[in-house]
């Protein structure tokens, strides 16, 4: 069980990422968790007593804080993989990536949405990337990923699938004798 907890971990070190963006949840959202647990003092506070009020408030805002930061995830490229989360994938086995705007963006995440995909979606971003998966044995089509900075992510990974490309060439070559 180790193991497969580790595999599933993106293998980061010092140095080996490409492309990093942590997707976090609007301003909006941490303004309106503020105002439910100012909302939740008061209401308390004015009902039983202000340390009930103080308690419930700093609770409220504590658990729904978590909230906002477990959904937040953090994309990567580093060491030849595109990692999401705990999700990871060999940038060779992916197409190349194909930068979605807020249109196609709602389309994919609605109506033209596949349930066999991966889909590390946010609804409060509203563009993405999207790859086709190459590898005929892996029954998943394609991978969509959120992202604020789709081009920057985009070209990350296309310079990451030229890096792959060029290390399976040159393992493909075979060393001379020297001579």
């Amino acid at each position: 069980m180790t193991q497969a907890r580790t595999a599933a971990l993106p293998r980061l070190e010092p140095g080996g990422s490409t492309y990093r963006e942590r997707v976090w949840a609007p301003l909006w959202m941490w303004v309106f968790t503020l105002g439910m647990a100012i909302s939740m003092l008061l209401a308390f506070g004015a009902a039983t007593s202000p340390t009930i009020g103080v308690a419930t408030g700093v609770a409220t805002g504590a658990l729904m804080g978590y909230g906002l930061l477990s959904m937040s995830t953090t994309v990567t490229i580093c060491h030849g993989e595109l990692c999401t989360g705990r999700a990871h994938i060999p940038v060779g086995l992916l197409s190349r990536p194909v930068v979605l705007d807020p249109q196609q963006t709602a389309v994919i995440r609605g109506p033209g949405i596949r349930v066999d995909a991966f889909h590390a979606m946010h609804g409060w971003v509203s563009t993405a990337i999207r790859c086709d998966v190459l590898d005929l044995a892996d029954p998943t089509p394609y991978w969509v990923v959120s992202t604020r900075r789709p081009a920057q992510l985009a070209a990350a990974l296309r310079a990451a699938q030229t890096q792959a490309l060029l290390e399976t060439t040159d393992s493909d070559v075979p060393a001379g004798d020297g001579s």
